[in-house]
């Protein structure tokens, strides 16, 4: 009976905390609605997923076909926090980028520990199917990123859809083992890691009870599967603001010598936390994910990665 009693504590502790860090990160306990961006809903299995749609003010002056970029959020989030956190649809505005921000059923997370069964799949292939029916899609210029639980979505769609998406950004978020074991990408995958070396929760060592590799291991992988050689071309971005005590480093590590084209990049954050660089944050939020890189912009990064991979 009391270790029933400690048991149940430990769940209320832990479910409180989990929303008060959701608290914490954006400001608010409540989901996002539309935000002047376009519900839209595909129907997956008798369950009708929801994902909002962003179009570049552009988009109805132009009559041409447009690249999009996925973007999925993290744990306890949803579209509007990812928005919000990224700013990456005033910076679509001024690329003519279609931005699309899937959301996961329930209150928590992604279908992540299914692999090769995760529902997440076969939801993102409808989605990227109802987007080029329904929109001016250049179908060749598709690509996902993502954030911390988002990030490993990337990871899982790289091994199994890789003939709808062209290239793939995880951002402070590791690859699971079992990704790994049942990778079935057929041909080099373009990927490009954003990943603080100070991350507290997606630990640049992996996590061996959370089924994570490391950082380098995620690297050599893809290397091997792109048939890559030689080594990283390394680019160190200068401090913006040297007086800051609290600097962090950012490098971009890129090796383009990777069979048809791919390649398998970092852009490495000495320091950093479980953060996307360049975003605004607060005390508050590095208190609990670490320090932020100011540097430079990760959708700057993304996107001139992106921008040399298409689908053939």
């Amino acid at each position: 009976m009391k270790k029933t009693k400690y048991i149940t504590l430990f769940i209320i502790l832990t479910i409180t905390g989990i929303l008060l860090l959701k608290l914490i990160i954006s400001g608010s306990l409540s989901f996002a609605d539309d935000m002047n961006m376009v519900k839209e809903t595909v129907n997956v299995n008798g369950d009708q997923r929801i994902f909002y749609v962003h179009l570049p003010e552009i988009y109805r002056k132009e009559n041409k076909k447009f690249p999009v970029v996925i973007i999925f959020h993290g744990t306890v989030a949803d579209a509007n926090k990812i928005k919000n956190y990224t700013k990456f649809n005033d910076f679509a505005d001024k690329k003519g980028i279609i931005v699309v921000y899937p959301e996961y059923m329930g209150n928590f997370d992604w279908d992540l520990r299914a692999a090769k069964k995760s529902k997440e799949i076969k939801f993102t292939s409808k989605l990227i199917d109802f987007m080029i029916k329904n929109y001016k899609v250049d179908k060749s210029r598709i690509y996902t990123t993502g954030y911390s639980s988002g990030a490993e979505i990337d990871y899982l769609l790289a091994c199994t859809l890789s003939d709808k998406i062209a290239a793939f950004a995880p951002v402070s978020g590791n690859m699971r083992r079992s990704y790994v074991k049942g990778c079935s990408a057929n041909k080099p995958v373009p990927i490009l890691l954003v990943h603080g070396t100070a991350d507290p929760y997606e630990k640049w060592d992996g996590n061996p009870l959370k089924d994570m590799i490391s950082v380098d291991d995620v690297l050599k992988f893809w290397k091997t599967l792109n048939k890559c050689s030689g080594g990283y071309k390394e680019t160190v971005f200068p401090h913006k603001n040297a007086s800051d005590e609290n600097l962090t480093t950012a490098k971009l590590e890129e090796n383009n010598s990777c069979k048809d084209n791919s390649e398998v990049s970092i852009l490495k954050v000495e320091g950093a936390g479980h953060t996307w660089p360049g975003s605004p944050t607060s005390v508050r939020i590095e208190t609990f994910l670490g320090k932020t890189n100011y540097d430079v912009e990760a959708n700057d990064i993304i996107w001139n990665f992106f921008s040399k991979h298409k689908l053939n």
